[in-house]
């Protein structure tokens, strides 16, 4: 079974999207950037992340930090943004696919399809 890595600093986000998922791919949750380096390893296929990883410092880019530590780490995994508010300049050296929030149960599978295909 795949295995997906979600990172979102919003707890329900984290739980909404893993129940999308669950059935079809392995899931792992974190809150943080700390904890996702903690938790990720090779065996990993993809990782969703939402770009803001701080709900009180809307600037806060932490998301693109661990995309590109991840992109450094461990190549193999693509790299799926999520965010309500982005500005795309920003991320497009470091994801492979990219989804605004809210989420939508079968964009969010046909995306995560097309990458483990790549």
């Amino acid at each position: 079974m795949k295995k997906v890595m979600i990172v979102d600093d919003f707890i329900e986000y984290r739980y909404e999207y893993k129940a999308m998922l669950e059935g079809e791919y392995e899931v792992e949750l974190a809150g943080s950037v700390e904890e996702a380096i903690s938790k990720l390893n090779s065996s990993y296929d993809v990782a969703i992340i939402d770009v803001n990883l701080d709900r009180f410092n809307r600037d806060n880019k932490d998301g693109i930090l661990l995309a590109q530590w991840i992109k450094n780490k461990f190549p193999h995994i693509r790299v799926l943004f999520v965010s309500a508010i982005f500005n795309k300049k920003d991320i497009e050296k470091v994801y492979d696919s990219f989804i605004q929030k809210p989420i939508i149960e079968d964009v969010l599978k046909k995306q995560i399809k097309k990458l483990i295909k790549r």
